[in-house]
């Protein structure tokens, strides 16, 4: 299990780096979009960190069609959000993750117990290489998941209240995939 973490944590820094490379030295992000079945992408997610922590909790997952996105881009911003919410929340609390439909948007959440967070430390949150309190990371997941929710034509949004910190990611989406299509161009 421990190599496993260990394993997880460098291909983490490894898939960072790599994008915020190509964020700041190119182009920025760019791929293929293609309709991607969000469910079955976030249970592959889900799987990796199940082997490293029962504290995750699917409180709802309603995303009825596919989203017009970047399939891979999509998973790492899944995987920086809750990969972020098991390094800085409290110890052995539940982490709560929410995927759904709302307002013509798909929002994907991560909300963890935490600690008190400053309005100054808030709005760090999302800038290259600004790491937490104890942090084993490089401090650039949640700068990465942010750029690929642009990528997207979305964006981040952190809250704190009554002791719970919460990273969503809003992409807008229509509730048809042509519908989609149409509006963004095939990427």
């Amino acid at each position: 299990n421990t190599i496993l973490e260990s394993c997880q944590r460098v291909k983490e820094t490894v898939d960072d780096i790599l994008d915020f490379s190509a964020i700041k030295f190119s182009d920025g992000l760019v791929g293929t979009r293609e309709l991607v079945d969000i469910h079955r992408l976030l249970q592959q997610i889900l799987c990796e960190y199940h082997s490293q922590s029962d504290q995750l909790k699917i409180v709802k997952m309603d995303v009825p069609f596919p989203i017009l996105c970047n399939k891979n881009k999509m998973g790492r911003a899944f995987a920086n959000l809750i990969s972020n919410a098991l390094r800085h929340g409290k110890q052995g609390r539940d982490i709560w993750i929410e995927s759904c439909i709302r307002d013509d948007n798909f929002i994907f959440s991560v909300e963890n117990d935490t600690d008190p967070i400053s309005a100054s430390a808030l709005d760090r949150l999302f800038v290259p290489f600004v790491r937490g309190a104890n942090s084993t990371g490089i401090g650039l997941g949640l700068y990465v998941t942010q750029e690929i929710a642009k990528m997207h034509g979305g964006k981040t949004e952190t809250s704190v209240r009554k002791g719970k910190l919460a990273n969503r990611m809003v992409i807008p989406v229509k509730q048809s995939p042509a519908e989609d299509t149409e509006r963004r161009g095939n990427h």
